[in-house]
């Protein structure tokens, strides 16, 4: 029986969101200095790049047949989206969902332990919820953030 491979989903979440056309971070902010204040805060030339955070969370138990335990798992993700206002902030988390939604009905590629590729589907992308918006006073002016959590619901 072959294992759950997590870090191909990932990978396919991290490449759904970058097509938002905004920074994404690998559970981490994005690298480069390419989002968040670009210059000193309240300065003149300066503005807020909003980006999203993807990182992965805990699983809950695996819900297959008896045959195959694993063969339907729900993959969870808390998506944390950073702007400048709380309208930027709510837009960027929109749109990050959205990109991952459509991710349903895709297949990603596995691999078991003899070293064959086989095929999961992503069933459904669900939202499980939608975070409280937080101001983030550490900089003036301040920033927003939010975070999520959606669901890859996969089966074999």
């Amino acid at each position: 029986m072959a294992g759950v491979q997590r870090r191909t989903f990932t990978e396919a979440v991290l490449a759904a969101l970058t097509n938002v056309g905004k920074p994404v971070g690998d559970a981490e902010i994005p690298r480069g200095g390419v989002a968040g204040w670009q210059g000193e805060p309240n300065q003149d030339g300066t503005n807020f790049v909003p980006y999203v955070v993807l990182t992965p969370i805990q699983t809950m138990p695996a819900t297959g047949p008896w045959d195959d335990p694993q063969g339907d798992l729900v993959i969870p993700y808390n998506l944390t989206s950073y702007g400048v206002s709380r309208e930027q902030c709510e837009w960027m988390a929109d749109a990050s969902r959205e990109a991952i939604a459509d991710l349903a009905q895709q297949d990603v590629l596995q691999w078991s332990g003899t070293g064959s590729a086989y095929q999961r589907r992503i069933q459904q992308v669900a939202v499980q919820s939608i975070g409280a918006v937080q101001r983030i006073d550490q900089t003036d002016p301040a920033y927003y953030a939010q975070s999520d959590i959606v669901a890859l619901w996969t089966s074999r």
